[in-house]
């Protein structure tokens, strides 16, 4: 019995040791925004067209990875602006910090005198910080507007899936616990013999 218990646990430490770096989670994320007191840029004197800005947007992604303008993944639930290009995100593993806005010319950049939008948010992986926003309109050719703040989440929906060699820990884990208790409950069927 002590050598099935030593094998069981050597197998247990290996498997234990091979899911060790599987720290990643793939999160769902619902980010709902109210963005205002809007300056234009540039020098121009124009009365921002839109304040506030408002917003809602669901992104799945994988936290422990870094994404570059990406297109996938990602809803556009609400927007009280026109949108010229299709929705995007970028996200920083190592910050954890996320831009989204139209995909033209990268979701980090605002595009004057293009429908188009960014907003920047800390913390996206747990409880997102909206730090600033920035859009701009097509009637608007030589501006765009800029809020240094941007607030108001509510609550977020976080989901994580397990990795495949978490899955394999917890099977080799059920399995070596059940060998254990089929092998002790044999062994006292033949004492009680």
């Amino acid at each position: 019995m002590n050598k099935l218990m030593a094998t069981t646990a050597a197998i247990m430490l290996a498997a234990g040791l091979a899911a060790a770096p599987a720290r990643a989670a793939v999160i769902t994320q619902n980010f709902n925004f109210t963005s205002h007191d809007f300056h234009a840029l540039f020098g121009s004197t124009a009365t921002p067209p839109v304040d506030p800005l408002i917003g809602s947007v669901t992104i799945t992604f994988d936290d422990a990875q870094s994404a570059t303008d990406k297109t996938t993944g990602i809803v556009l639930n609400s927007l009280n602006i026109a949108l010229g290009s299709p929705i995007g995100f970028t996200y920083l593993a190592g910050t954890h910090g996320m831009v989204i806005g139209g995909s033209a010319g990268g979701v980090s950049l605002v595009n004057v005198g293009a429908d188009d939008f960014w907003i920047q948010i800390q913390d996206a992986n747990t409880t997102p910080v909206f730090t600033v926003a920035a859009y701009a309109q097509t009637g608007y050719p030589s501006t765009a507007f800029l809020t240094p703040l941007s607030e108001t989440t509510q609550p977020s929906t976080t989901t994580g899936v397990p990795e495949p060699q978490t899955w394999a820990l917890f099977i080799l884990g059920f399995g070596g616990a059940g060998a254990l208790l089929r092998r002790r409950a044999s062994s006292i069927v033949r004492r009680l013999a």
